[in-house]
C-alpha cells in the first residue's frame, strides 16, 4: 500500500507544471515508436539473425532537432547500435524546450529500442 501510494505521488509531482524559469525535459513532436517503422530494419542483422535492445541518448538543440547521438547501453551488435543512432537523428523531433520565453539547447531525451527480427 506504501509503495502503491509513493507511486502515486510520484506519478502527480511528475505531472505539476513547471514554473516559467525552469526549463522543461525534451519532449517528442510525435510517438517514438514511429522513428523506427518495420521496414528499418538493418538488412545485415536481419540477414545475421541478430536481436537485441539499444539505449540510447539524444542531445537536441534549440529547435528540437537531435545533435547528436550516444549508444548508452549496446545490444551486443554494432549494426543495430550504429542504426538505432542513425534512424533516431533522422526521425526524431522534440517541442522546443523553452526557458523565461527563450528556446534553450542541451536537452537530452533517452529512448530505448528493442529490435526483434520481423
Amino acid at each position: 500500500m506504501i509503495e502503491l501510494f509513493y507511486m502515486v505521488s510520484l506519478a502527480l509531482a511528475q505531472s505539476a507544471s513547471p514554473a516559467l524559469d525552469t526549463p522543461t525535459g525534451a519532449v517528442p513532436r510525435y510517438d517514438p515508436g514511429n522513428w523506427f517503422p518495420q521496414d528499418s530494419y538493418p538488412k545485415d542483422a536481419r540477414k545475421n539473425g541478430d536481436q537485441g535492445s539499444v539505449s540510447i541518448r539524444l542531445e537536441i538543440d534549440e529547435t528540437g532537432k537531435p545533435t547528436a547521438c550516444t549508444v548508452t547501453v549496446s545490444s551486443g551488435f554494432a549494426s543495430l547500435d550504429d542504426h538505432s543512432c542513425k534512424t533516431a537523428m533522422k526521425n526524431a523531433r522534440f517541442k522546443a524546450v523553452v526557458v523565461d520565453g527563450v528556446a534553450v539547447p542541451s536537452h537530452t531525451f533517452i529512448r530505448n529500442i528493442v529490435w526483434r527480427k520481423p
